[in-house]
C-alpha cells in the first residue's frame, strides 16, 4: 500500500500548474515573498515538481509491472488519477484558449499543451502497468490490453480506457 504515495506527485500535478498561475496573476504574495518576484523560480519550481513527479511514476510503474499481483487496485488507481485530472485539465484547456488569443500570452498556450503532454504521458504509464499485469494475470486477452495500453496515452480516450480496464477487472473478481 506504500507503493501507492509514490502517486501523490502526479496526482497534485495540473493542480500544481493552477496554483503557479493563481501566484502569477492573482495572489502576488506568495511570488513575492517565496520567489523574490522572479517568475521564472516559480517556473524552475513547476519544471522541478514535474520531474519528481515522472521519477515517483516511473518507479511506481516499474515496480507494479513485477511485483504487483493485484490488478483490480492498479485499475483503480489509474482510473481515480484521470478523474481526479479532469476539472484541472478543462481549466487549463479553457486558460489556454483565452491566452491563445493574444499574442502576448500565446507562449503560456503552448506550454500548457507541452505540461499536459507529460501529465497524459506519465498516467498512461499507470494504466500500462495495470493492463500489463490484467494480461499477466490472465484476466484479459492480448487484444484488450494491446489497445487499452495505446488508449491510455490518446488524449480523452485515456478516461474512457480506464474506466473500461478498471470495470473489466472488478467483474474478473467476482
Amino acid at each position: 500500500m506504500k507503493l501507492y504515495l509514490l502517486l501523490i506527485p502526479i496526482t497534485l500535478m495540473p493542480y500544481a500548474l493552477l496554483f503557479s498561475l493563481y501566484c502569477v496573476f492573482i495572489d502576488h504574495y506568495i511570488i513575492e515573498n517565496i520567489f523574490c518576484s522572479n517568475a521564472l523560480l516559480l517556473l524552475l519550481a513547476l519544471l522541478i515538481f514535474v520531474l519528481i513527479a515522472f521519477v515517483c511514476t516511473l518507479i511506481f510503474t516499474v515496480i507494479s509491472i513485477k511485483k504487483e499481483n493485484n490488478s483490480r487496485r492498479l485499475a483503480f488507481a489509474n482510473m481515480l488519477i484521470k478523474i481526479i485530472h479532469m476539472p484541472a485539465y478543462i481549466v487549463i484547456f479553457v486558460l489556454g484558449v483565452l491566452f491563445f488569443m493574444t499574442i502576448f500570452t500565446f507562449a503560456f498556450s503552448i506550454f500548457f499543451v507541452l505540461f499536459d503532454f507529460a501529465a497524459i504521458f506519465m498516467t498512461g504509464l499507470i494504466g500500462l502497468a495495470a493492463n500489463s499485469v490484467e494480461h499477466r494475470k490472465g484476466e484479459t486477452g492480448r487484444v484488450f490490453a494491446v489497445i487499452n495500453s495505446i488508449l491510455q496515452f490518446v488524449y480523452c480516450a485515456d478516461v474512457v480506457s480506464a474506466i473500461m480496464v478498471f470495470t473489466r477487472s472488478r467483474k474478473q473478481i467476482k
